[in-house]
Parts: structure tokens; sequence; C-alpha cells
């Protein structure tokens, strides 16, 4: 029961850690997808055409996804903190 306690007491910063880190991963994601699908020069030799396209068309929804990764998790790590601390009682 203590370590179960403890678990549920580090759960927010848990939680918040793994969202920073989720949501930094996107921003990298997002950020190397733009220099690829922007690249000039560079598409003969060291990024084809196709993967430049594919960058392209990718880019705008990795964008959109960035900002709406936090609310979702963090809705579900509300409900499941709540459960786990709701079963505590019993």
């Amino acid at each position: 029961m203590k370590v179960r306690q403890e678990l549920l007491g580090k759960w927010v910063a848990r939680t918040n850690a793994a969202i920073i880190q989720v949501e930094s991963a996107l921003a990298a994601m997002a950020e190397l997808t733009e220099f690829i699908a922007t690249a000039n020069g560079w598409t003969d030799r060291l990024i084809p055409a196709p993967v430049q396209d594919l960058a392209k068309a990718l880019l705008p929804s990795l964008k959109k996804l960035q900002g709406q990764v936090r609310e979702p998790l963090q809705r579900a790590s509300n409900e499941i903190h709540r459960v786990g601390t709701s079963n505590k009682a019993k």
C-alpha cells in the first residue's frame, strides 16, 4: 500500500516530464521535417525529391499535432490518477 501511495504521489511530476519529452520530440521532428521540406541546393545530392515532397506534405500535420498533444495526455493522466486515488479509500 505504501509503494502505491508513493507512486501516486509522483504521478503528476512524472506525467509532466513525459508530456514535456513528447512535446520536445515533436518539436524536433517538425524542425527536421521543415528543414528537409525547405532545403534548397541539397535536393539533388542529399535529399531526393520524393523525400522532400513527403516532408512538405507532412509538415502542416506535424505542426498542427504539436499544439494538440498536451491536453489529451493531461486529461488521461488526470483520469488515471483519479481512479488510482479513489481506489485507495476502498
